[in-house]
Order: structure tokens, then C-alpha cells, then sequence
């Protein structure tokens, strides 16, 4: 927001990175009893992004997914092309959130002691949405 932060734009392949912030998950995702799967189209194109930023928004919405994923559950990293944009999608089988939690769920609340993404994401990043 303030303008501050620097982004280093590359071709970034997002059939590699997912999987690769994945893996990182994995031994964690099998001490917890939940199983990690990804899924890319195969018709994605190569991304002009800073590729440790994205990295690091995919690893703090798994690492949120499968701190509220039971044992037995699963997590799903996918990523798809739509019309002029790519989608990202972390879906898990946790418990939900409330209604009124969810229509604010990228507000900032820097006091809030629950959880949350922890992540001031650019509209324009995000869906809001219902599902998980």
C-alpha cells in the first residue's frame, strides 16, 4: 500500500511451483493426517510474477488450510486459465467460517487474535467467496 514494496517479475511456471510449495507441506500434511494433492491445467501460460511473493501467499493459504483440516481430510492446491487470468484455488475440507467472519476476511484487523490470512492482498488478487 505504501508503495514500498519491490516486486522481481519472471516467467514463472506454476505447474512447477505449486507442486513445489506442496512438497514443502507434505511431512507435516502426513503428521496431521491430511492428504495434499495439486492440480494445474495443462494450458496455463508462463506468469510474469515476482515467483517468492506468490510462493510465499500459497504457502500461508496451505499452511492456514491445513491448520483447520482434521485428520482424515484433504487439501487442494489447483491452478486454472480462465479469460485473461490464471486461478489459484486452495480448497481443504476444515471446518467453515461464520458467515459474518467470512464477508471480512481480508480486513485488516491488526489486534485480531484469531485466525486469518494474515495477508493484505489487492483486490483485484482475490475472490471473495463462500467455498472452500
Amino acid at each position: 500500500e505504501a508503495g514500498s514494496l519491490v516486486l522481481h517479475r519472471e516467467s514463472t511456471d506454476l505447474g512447477s511451483l505449486l507442486p513445489e510449495v506442496a512438497a514443502g507441506y507434505r511431512s507435516q500434511a502426513e503428521q496431521a493426517g491430511v492428504q495434499i494433492s495439486v492440480s494445474v491445467a495443462e494450458d496455463l501460460p508462463a506468469l510474469e510474477v515476482d515467483p517468492a511473493r506468490l510462493r510465499g501467499v500459497v504457502a500461508n493459504l496451505l499452511a492456514d488450510a491445513l491448520r483447520h483440516t482434521p485428520s482424515g481430510g484433504s487439501v487442494h492446491l489447483a491452478a486454472s486459465a480462465a479469460v485473461k487470468e490464471v486461478v489459484v484455488t486452495v480448497r481443504d475440507t476444515g471446518s467453515r467460517m461464520r458467515p459474518d467472519v467470512l464477508a471480512r476476511i481480508f480486513d485488516r484487523s491488526p489486534d485480531s487474535p484469531g485466525s486469518g490470512l494474515g495477508l493484505s492482498l489487492p483486490a483485484t488478487w482475490c475472490r471473495r467467496t463462500a467455498e472452500r
